[in-house]
């Protein structure tokens, strides 16, 4: 792994992952939790950014990026469906379209699987921004009902989209393999 500045900032996601648990379902500070995900949020954009602008591209960032981003989400969805802030099945339909992402995230930094590009796609990018102001409403509960749930539902529907997506180019991957 090359220490560029969008790997560090990727690695610094994954470190927030815990300490955002601890902070929630611990300490019970929803405030500063929330806090985190915007940081971590933004952090996700910064990093993508910066690698583009100055080539740092790396096979860490590409496949350890998406992973500490859906390991943020779920985190998240999981602290708030805990606390009853969202209805639990939104954690777990996106716990189980993420599970496909992860594991080919784990294989790519592994080095399983090599030859298979991960350029984010629209689709994905739309689920990513519909789930993550989904999850920013759950955050203030009384004054954001039922747009909250809208929103989540229409983020569950574009994940669900982006998860087909993402599927079929990964059997055209094995198939090609």
């Amino acid at each position: 792994m090359k220490w560029t500045v969008p790997n560090c900032l990727t690695i610094f996601r994954l470190l927030m992952v815990p300490i955002f648990l601890y902070t929630f379902l611990v300490v019970k500070d929803q405030n500063t939790a929330l806090l985190m995900f915007l940081v971590a949020e933004a952090t996700d954009i910064l990093d993508g950014y910066i690698a583009r602008k100055t080539s740092s591209i790396t096979d860490f960032g590409k496949a350890a990026d998406p992973l500490a981003d859906k390991l943020i989400t779920l985190a998240a969805l999981f602290s708030l469906a805990h606390i009853g802030y969202l209805p639990s099945h939104f954690f777990l339909i996106y716990l189980f379209l993420s599970a496909f992402l992860l594991s080919g995230s784990i294989l790519i930094i592994s080095g399983k699987l090599k030859r298979i590009e991960l350029k984010a796609q629209f689709i994905g990018k739309l689920a990513a921004m519909f789930t993550f102001i989904g999850i920013f409403l759950s955050f203030i509960p009384n004054t954001s009902k039922p747009w909250n749930i809208i929103i989540m539902w229409i983020a569950a529907i574009t994940s669900t989209l982006a998860f087909g997506y993402y599927i079929k180019r990964y059997r055209k991957h094995i198939k090609s393999a």
